[in-house]
């Protein structure tokens, strides 16, 4: 069996979203975690993942949809979102360079004050980081991991930090850059120990639309490839990295 980490589903159209649940069933998908970018998308995924057995919510704000300025009530929301039923992580958050890179300082103290929530709610973090794993460490390192731990999501950082993140107790999913392996998605797939491993997509309705169907169902072509580079069959990669992400959320 098989559990997509990171999907975004809050954009899917509901026979859309009931036919993609279906396909991943019929791929031995067992478990997938639907993602929030912000108050909206995380109203969403809460209400959708109520409605059905194999999806579970993260509730967050991205650092790509950082609305003018974020506000107390802003917290308020992901919060109370966060003690809904079935919500498992606070997340998508995090730092990016590559967009809004000019209110880095506003993502940070979002982050920040997300990771606190995390924190004070025992919930696990979802974190997205792009070209900022030095700025994103420091903070953690400085205000302290969840007990929880968390997931380095779609990582497509240099190999040399996957150590310290794993020594602040994150679980490192590959996705994306797992679909087609090159030398440097090699170099990350080989530095990260299986039992810290999770799969995921990362996906959407456009990505569906747009990338030739890729969706939940596609995290069994994502394993194939890291079974190639561990030497190890796919089985393995698909039962290890589901109880990986059950471990995390605790649940059977």
């Amino acid at each position: 069996m098989f559990a997509d980490a990171h999907a975004h589903m809050s954009d899917y159209s509901e026979e859309e979203l009931n036919k993609t649940l279906e396909r991943a069933k019929a791929n031995g998908i067992e478990l997938v975690v639907a993602l929030g970018a912000d108050g909206e998308t995380s109203r969403r995924t809460v209400a959708l993942a109520k409605e059905r057995p194999m999806v579970y919510a993260a509730v967050g704000i991205h650092p790509w949809f950082l609305k003018a300025s974020f506000t107390d009530d802003d917290l308020r929301e992901i919060r109370s979102l966060a003690n809904e039923e079935k919500v498992a992580f606070i997340g998508e958050i995090g730092l990016d360079m590559n967009r809004n890179a000019d209110r880095l300082e506003e993502q940070k103290k979002v982050f920040t004050s997300l990771l606190n929530l995390a924190k004070e709610l025992d919930l696990p973090v979802q974190v997205h980081c792009r070209d900022a794993d030095r700025e994103l460490l420091d903070i953690l390192e400085r205000e302290g991991m969840p007990s929880r731990g968390g997931i380095a999501h779609g990582y497509r950082g240099n190999p040399e930090f996957i150590p310290a993140y794993l020594d602040l107790g994150f679980y490192i999913s590959i996705g994306r850059s797992g679909r087609e392996i090159n030398e440097e998605s090699e170099a990350v797939i080989k530095a990260i120990p299986l039992e810290r491993l999770l799969l995921e997509t990362d996906s959407s309705a456009s990505s569906y639309a747009s990338e030739d169907g890729y969706e939940p169902a596609s995290v069994t072509v994502i394993a194939g490839n890291i079974a190639g580079v561990k030497g190890v069959h796919v089985d393995e990669v698909g039962s290890t990295t589901t109880g990986n992400l059950k471990k995390l959320m605790r649940i059977s």
